[in-house]
């Protein structure tokens, strides 16, 4: 008599985790994004569960059996590699004849992780006007930034420009690492050789990187001022009170 046992899936369909695919028009051969991934089959007869592994197209595996009990999984646990292809193993399994069973295990028919997508970036700056000064309410400004990316951060680095143009001030890179970061740091007014800067606009450009040298760039606006103002209105000349002397 032959053993009777449970079909394995007929194909697994790759997805980046967003969607459930409905045939192989829909199985995706490249995934944007690092962390998760995910991938769906259709129902066997008979099965009342299945198991789930991860591995390299040659064989590494990257995540050890888990189940699911319906045909499909998101996984965004993950730690993947830019440019590595990796395929999904799929085994049903249940009862047949009063004993478990489980089918011979289905492999996807891979993905490539990449990356082409650069950075999302913000940039803003309070408060705005500040006197450097020290002739107004303000004598400096915070700049904060906010940045996100699907592979993998890296550093981010800022500069001050006049509204000629012309770079004032370097602040430098900063490390950082994961797929979001917020942050800030303090202008105090000043050029790269320590002076107060003349009163004006002044335009802050912040360069975040990813893993894969993807770069944004965003901007935020300021207004120096100094205790003589200026003719745009935004500074308003500082005025002192002589006093009787007493």
């Amino acid at each position: 008599i032959d053993r009777q046992e449970i079909e394995p899936p007929g194909e697994v369909w790759d997805t980046d985790g967003t969607f459930v695919a409905v045939s192989s028009a829909d199985d995706l051969d490249e995934i944007e994004g690092v962390t998760t991934v995910g991938a769906n089959w259709r129902s066997v007869a008979g099965a009342s569960g299945y198991d789930y592994r991860l591995l390299t197209d040659d064989g590494v595996v990257i995540t050890d059996w888990a189940t699911v009990w319906d045909g499909e999984f998101v996984r965004d646990d993950l730690s993947l590699q830019i440019g590595r292809r990796y395929v999904v193993a799929v085994r049903a399994f249940g009862t047949v004849g009063g004993e478990p069973a489980t089918s011979a295990e289905v492999l996807s028919d891979g993905f490539v992780v990449v990356d082409r997508t650069p950075p999302t970036l913000t940039v803003s700056a309070a408060p705005s006007p500040f006197w450097p000064d020290g002739s107004g309410p303000h004598v400096q400004t915070t700049v904060s930034v906010l940045m996100a990316d699907r592979v993998g951060l890296v550093r981010y680095s800022a500069r001050a420009f006049a509204s000629s143009g012309a770079p004032v001030r370097a602040f430098g890179a900063t490390a950082v690492g994961g797929l979001s970061h917020a942050g800030s740091f303090v202008w105090d007014g000043r050029d790269d050789g320590g002076d107060v800067l003349s009163p004006g606009g002044y335009r802050i450009a912040v360069t975040a990187v990813d893993l894969s040298g993807w770069e944004a760039v965003a901007d935020a606006t300021v207004q120096v001022c100094n205790a003589a103002g200026d003719d745009t209105g935004l500074c308003q000349a500082v005025e002192h009170d002589g006093g009787d002397g007493s």
